[in-house]
């Protein structure tokens, strides 16, 4: 699995704050946009989503 977040790509490539995606399809802007508020997460993931998203992320930071 390969994560990368880069917000270079997500101004370029990602969706606008008109809800359009790069290629002009339009899509409903809470499918892409959250509240931005910390904790906001737990009502995105469920437990389980949120264990392999630690997992993950602990594998790719070890190094750090």
């Amino acid at each position: 699995m390969n994560l990368e977040f880069s917000t270079s790509k997500i101004t370029t490539e990602g969706i606008n704050k008109d809800g359009v995606l790069g290629k002009g399809r339009h899509v409903e802007k809470k499918l892409f946009f959250r509240k931005g508020e910390v904790g906001d997460w737990t009502n995105h993931l469920t437990p389980e989503m949120a264990e392999k998203l630690d997992r993950i992320t602990k594998e790719k930071l070890r190094s750090f």
